[in-house]
């Protein structure tokens, strides 16, 4: 997802920015005075209006520059524009345009940010893979809502985004929304509107927008009666066009009704399933052989191969995080091993041989402290943008065991307020 970077001298103006952007998932990241190192990693700048005429009067900042000014003045506006902002932000009273014009720009979706999201990007010789390119071909000019239905981990998102990378409106905006992880009375207002704020809604601004809700079965009733009402409207060609995902089968959510019947029948008629890793004969390996050269690309690593015992674990093994537990195998084995060499088993951390109870090997030993520190690296690095069963599915483990590890490694779960909606604006990933 998409970052900021929000360079001034005021604490309190960076709180209110990061505030004003917290319950649309967009995380903003300050600086005093300058830019900071890694700063190519950020998709927006957002600027003082001070440090930005300020000697050399140059930035370094090849993503959209957006100036904020407390005092504000047509002068200044105007040395900002020519100096290369995109915009300049009168803040003395709020931040509310400046809240609205950073939402917009990171809805943009271009050509270029969708290039990735083709169907090859679905690997596998598998019949489950080869029924799963044709419904995905069958919806990509259909507008009507889809729902895309598949374990954790098996490329729900990857579908959503391909459909909409292939329609006729891929240079449209692309919003998913985590609805699991989301403020239910914050989603209603996001989806639907908030007269209160005049806010539309991402759903009532027709530009042939795509709105993508995972864990669709976690969506208050409330929110699937406003939802069922909205698909029974009649909307034009360009209205938002909805996928829905889940990994939890809406059947018996309907049979116990918790779950709308008649908004089930409606997304019911474009519903595309994904097989688990396990059902998908001899994709593992070959999923896994392009997985290894996207971590190798991602990691600067190269000549790495896997082994004959690799191949035969991968094989053999259940995969209950499926395709997102199988890459995450690969980055652990593309970070432990050195280039020009073969990956086994254990740097993937799968399976198990031999006899538990002889003394592990010292190689056998780096490898676990070294899976030990990516554990713990990964939890602290994402823990504050992913939920428990987001961080458990990413790295294969089940909700209990990553409670255990966070307990035996003394890293407990921080407690957040309450979060609106984890929103992605793009395609990117």
């Amino acid at each position: 997802m998409a970052e900021i970077l929000c360079i001034t001298d005021s604490k309190n103006f960076l709180k209110v920015l990061t505030d004003g952007l917290e319950d649309f998932g967009i995380p903003v990241s300050g600086s005093t005075g300058q830019l900071i190192e890694s700063h190519s990693v950020y998709d927006i700048l957002v600027i003082d209006c001070h440090v930005f005429l300020s000697p050399p009067k140059r930035i370094d900042f090849q993503g959209p520059v957006f100036v904020f000014s407390s005092e504000p003045s047509i002068k200044e506006a105007v040395e900002c524009i020519k100096g290369g902002a995109r915009e300049y932000f009168d803040v003395s009273q709020d931040i509310s345009e400046l809240v609205s014009a950073i939402r917009d720009e990171m809805s943009i979706s271009t050509k270029e940010k969708i290039s990735n999201y083709n169907i090859d990007e679905i690997v596998g010789n598998s019949d489950a893979i080869s029924s799963l390119r044709e419904k995905l071909k069958q919806v990509y000019k259909n507008r009507q809502p889809v729902f895309i239905y598949g374990e954790l981990g098996t490329g729900k998102s990857l579908a959503a985004k391909t459909i909409h990378a292939n329609g006729e409106q891929f240079e449209e905006p692309f919003f998913s929304i985590d609805c699991s992880s989301a403020s239910q009375d914050l989603l209603e207002a996001e989806l639907f509107g908030d007269d209160a704020y005049n806010q539309p809604g991402l759903l009532r601004i027709n530009d042939g927008r795509t709105v993508y809700l995972k864990e669709i079965s976690a969506l208050s009733k409330s929110a699937q009666a406003l939802l069922r009402n909205y698909l029974d409207q009649k909307n034009g060609d360009l209205a938002p066009r909805l996928i829905v995902g889940s990994s939890s089968a809406l059947e018996p959510l309907v049979k116990s009704m918790n779950f709308d019947s008649t908004l089930f029948l409606k997304l019911k008629e474009n519903c595309i399933s994904i097989a688990s890793l396990r059902e998908r004969a001899d994709d593992p390996v070959l999923l896994a052989c392009y997985l290894l050269e996207k971590s190798q690309r991602r990691l600067q690593k190269t000549g790495l191969k896997l082994s004959e015992e690799a191949r035969s674990a991968i094989l053999q093994y259940e995969w209950p995080g499926n395709v997102n537990e199988l890459e995450n195998a690969l980055d652990r084995a593309t970070i432990l091993a050195k280039s020009n060499s073969l990956i086994y088993p254990q740097q993937l951390a799968i399976g198990s041989n031999g006899n538990t109870n002889k003394e592990p090997l010292d190689s056998e030993k780096e490898v676990s402290a070294s899976l030990e520190s990516y554990f713990l690296s990964f939890v602290l690095d994402n823990q504050d943008s992913m939920t428990e069963t987001q961080l458990a599915g990413r790295l294969g483990i089940s909700r209990k065991s990553l409670w255990e590890r966070r307990q035996r490694l003394n890293i407990p779960r921080t407690k957040t307020r309450k979060r609106g909606p984890r929103i992605e604006r793009n395609i990117m990933e």
